[in-house]
């Protein structure tokens, strides 16, 4: 009898109780097992917002069940990507439209790019739901051992940085997380931060930029421009 405190109601996938639970067991594993390769995959639709909002969350409900299903299909494929005869792999919906998926016993940490272009090109084909034909997409954050971190939430995070790097890009691809994606998310979290206080303080100021007519010699008008006086730092480069 299946536990249903841990299947996803929706999709009838492990809910992220047991994604949790089987990537702290990778870990420990690749702890102890030297030539132990795994790889997280987090999944998110590119155009669920979209979906919903256009077409109703009956329709949105529908897609996700059907990408849950294509999920499944593209991982049951028993090819030359595992150590074992039958890749080992875990797939599970964390909540919303993200969908999580643990691919154990890699022959190589690069044999991950035949899975996360096959679960690719499965979400690039337009879903059939009712009298609509919907174009939703994915884009895909991967950690392999080499980057994971000493727990299942922080690989979840890490993941999470990569997919919106993917999202980032222009959606429909993946990437694959570096400690430099980190690095750029926190910084974008600080500015962020830093930013509302600026508004809240007035720091932001405006310059006129003169826009010259040449064969005149004259300034025909001006262009304004936001410009950010930060307590410490200084004047913000307008790039950042």
């Amino acid at each position: 009898v299946r536990d249903a405190s841990r299947i996803d109601s929706l999709t009838a996938m492990p809910n992220r109780a047991v994604v949790v639970e089987r990537i702290n067991a990778a870990l420990a594993r690749a702890s102890a097992q030297a030539d132990y390769q795994f790889a997280v995959l987090l999944i998110n639709c590119d155009r669920f917002k979209h979906v919903n909002v256009t077409h109703g969350t009956t329709v949105g409900d529908e897609l996700l069940k059907l990408m849950a299903w294509r999920i499944n299909g593209s991982v049951r494929l028993g090819d030359a990507v595992a150590l074992t005869t039958v890749p080992q792999h875990t797939t599970g919906r964390l909540g919303g439209d993200e969908f999580v998926l643990l691919i154990e016993h890699l022959r190589e940490a690069e044999d991950v790019h035949i899975v996360v272009q096959r679960l690719l090109d499965a979400h690039a084909k337009p879903y059939g739901i009712g009298a609509h034909q919907l174009h939703a997409g994915a884009s895909i954050g991967v950690v392999l051992r080499a980057q994971a971190s000493d727990n299942a939430d922080l690989v979840l995070q890490f993941a999470g940085i990569a997919m919106r790097e993917a999202k980032r890009a222009g959606g429909g691809r993946y990437s694959i997380f570096d400690l430099e994606m980190k690095e750029r998310a926190q910084r974008r979290g600080n500015v962020e931060a830093d930013l509302r206080r600026a508004l809240a303080e007035r720091q932001l100021f405006v310059v006129y930029q003169p826009i010259l007519d040449l064969a005149d010699r004259r300034c025909v008008s001006v262009e304004a421009l936001v410009r950010w006086r930060h307590p410490t730092r200084g004047i913000v480069p307008p790039i950042e």
